[in-house]
């Protein structure tokens, strides 16, 4: 079996349920920062100006992120979390 097929492998929880984690972002447009919950079987990636979520089983499929003040879903930046 190959190593980068296992790598893509959906991850689930014992209950068989996604589990999620927090990624802090910042709309460069108004200065919004927040906090999104994104599904483990998600990654965040990163372009120049942008970051956006990619599925596992679909990643050519970009989702981008939209700031909820402003509605802006270019120039979001990830933070760390504190």
């Amino acid at each position: 079996m190959d190593l980068k097929i296992l790598s893509v492998l959906k991850l689930k929880d014992k209950d068989d349920k996604d589990t999620t984690y927090e990624v802090r972002l910042l709309c460069r447009n108004c200065k919004k920062d927040w906090i999104e919950n994104v599904k483990k079987s998600t990654y965040v990636r990163c372009e120049k100006d942008n970051n956006y979520m990619i599925k596992a089983e679909e990643p050519s499929n970009k989702m981008l992120f939209e700031c909820p003040k402003c509605g802006a879903h270019n120039k979001i930046a990830r933070l760390p979390l504190t």
